[in-house]
């Protein structure tokens, strides 16, 4: 196994800078907000039921549907959230 990593062991270009911290950082806090927004819609859906009507129950068939609405929730945020620190003016402020 470490022979074969050893082998396909790509070098890459020292001259070329592919990624900063600012970058890393911005990256970071969008998994972060991404994730926030997934566990907030888990506890909405799951607590929600409850409020309106104690005794309703969560039908199993609509877990799938929790899972897909999860993954858009959490693409749309780490999207708006990359869009947000790298700024989505121009440099004039202009939209």
């Amino acid at each position: 196994m470490g022979i074969g990593v050893l082998v396909f062991r790509l070098k890459t270009d020292k001259g070329a800078i592919t990624h900063d911290e600012r970058d890393k950082l911005i990256e970071k806090n969008a998994h972060l907000a991404g994730f926030g927004v997934v566990y907030l819609l888990v506890i909405l859906v799951s607590f929600i039921p409850l409020g309106i009507a104690p005794e309703a129950k969560i039908p199993t068939k609509w877990f799938p549907g929790l899972l897909i609405g999860a993954v858009f929730c959490q693409g749309y945020a780490q999207s708006l959230a990359i869009l947000i620190q790298y700024g989505w003016r121009g440099k004039d402020g202009e939209k």
